[in-house]
Parts: C-alpha cells; structure tokens; sequence
C-alpha cells in the first residue's frame, strides 16, 4: 500500500522546479503566522515546505500535516482563478500572478494530475483508512 504522504511526495516532486516553488511559496503566505516570512523567496518556501511536511514527529502531528497540505493545496487548485484576482493577499505582491501563470499548460496540467492524486491516494475514504491503522499501529507499540 502506498501512503498518502508518499503519494504526494511522488506527485509534487515530478512537477516542474517552478511549479513546485511557487505552490509551496503559496502554501506558506496562506498557512504561517509570521508576516516576516511572506516575502522570503519561493526557493526557502520550498525548504520550508518540505521540513513542514516531512520532518520527524509525533504521528498524529505529521498525519495532520498532510491534511493541511491537502486542504491548502485544494483551495489553490480548486480556486486559482479567484486567487488570481484577489491582489494585496499576499502582502508585497501584488497578486499571485507573478508566482504562476495559471493560464498556462504547465499549469492545467498540474490541476488535472492533483484531481487524479486527490480522487486516489488523497481521497477522504483513503486517508482516513491510512491515518486509522497508522494510529492503530502506533497505540499497539505502546
């Protein structure tokens, strides 16, 4: 069985270097509360996406870190064309066209494999099978 987290992983590391970038850049102005950190490059988003996402932690906190990111990743997926237009969201930018072009092929393209991602590996039912028996798992070892 392939984990949820594995699955994205798998998905978000076969996007192209700017995709990734700017949808972890995004990730972080809509999720942290340190203002400072908004205006770092799409590169550091990209570390700090990964460290978020994949450092060591207690179980429960690393399987309710996954549904942030599936949550977050929704919303810019789901609603990138209102995103786009809403302009001062993000601090200094002055809207998120300047991340990514979400009129572009790259960019249909990355929507429609999160769809597939999202309907499979990252559905509720399959996410929820996933976090029950790792948290099964994890009271057996106590």
């Amino acid at each position: 069985m392939i984990t949820p987290l594995k699955a994205f992983m798998n998905w978000f590391d076969a996007l192209s270097s700017d995709i990734k970038k700017n949808l972890a850049h995004i990730f972080r102005v809509c999720t942290v509360d340190d203002v400072t950190l908004m205006v770092v490059s799409p590169e550091s988003s990209l570390a700090g996406f990964r460290v978020f996402l994949l450092k060591e932690d207690f179980v429960l906190r690393r399987i309710a870190r996954l549904y942030i990111v599936r949550s977050v990743f929704d919303m810019i997926i789901n609603h990138s064309d209102l995103i786009l237009k809403a302009s001062g969201i993000t601090g200094s930018m002055s809207s998120f066209e300047n991340l990514i072009d979400f009129s572009s092929a790259k960019w249909s393209q990355t929507c429609s494999s999160w769809k597939t991602l999202r309907s499979m590996y990252l559905s509720d039912t399959y996410m929820n099978l996933w976090a029950g028996s790792v948290i099964s798992k994890q009271m057996e070892d106590l």
